[in-house]
């Protein structure tokens, strides 16, 4: 099937994408309402001519998952993950967690990645990163002052002594 562009395959019980690689053209895949859950990078053929990938209704439930696609899938232009577990989970966040992980996307679901959704996108990326420095900032700090308190009390002790 090295010629085939289009491959519909919904409502089949499927469980991965082991099979399809032999499908070298491949441009639209459509695996709606199976039971799709991405274990791991290898149980995902890749593909460098996807450019739209359906997997509503599957198990798609975590932001690795989607990272585990864009690696192998680094021309997908539209992904299609409504009424998956993560869509759920991270809510309106999710569209702009996947623009981050693939800023190729022009549409997720039925948004379209206008340039305004785009630009919000990196400013939430922005701010998460800042936020993130902040308590690692913070972390550190408070671990100093732990040690220092440790080496204060361990002095006390000694000049006790």
């Amino acid at each position: 099937m090295p010629t085939l562009r289009e491959l519909y395959l919904s409502e089949n019980r499927i469980k991965s994408f082991v099979g399809l690689e032999g499908c070298g053209s491949l441009q639209v895949l459509h695996l709606r309402r199976n039971n799709i859950d991405i274990p791991t990078e290898e149980d995902i053929f890749q593909s460098e001519s996807i450019e739209y990938l359906n997997l509503r209704e599957n198990r798609v439930d975590k932001l690795e998952d989607i990272r585990k696609i864009k690696s192998n899938f680094p021309k997908l232009k539209t992904i299609i993950v409504s009424f998956n577990a993560i869509v759920q989970k991270y809510q309106e966040r999710l569209y702009y967690e996947m623009i981050n992980i693939m800023p190729q996307l022009n549409r997720i679901n039925k948004i379209h990645i206008t340039l305004n959704i785009r630009k919000k996108a990196y400013e939430y990326a922005e701010a998460r990163h800042m936020k993130e420095l902040e308590e690692k900032r913070t972390a550190i700090r408070i671990a100093k002052e732990k040690e220092r308190a440790a080496l204060e009390a361990e002095a006390r002790d000694n000049d006790r002594e």
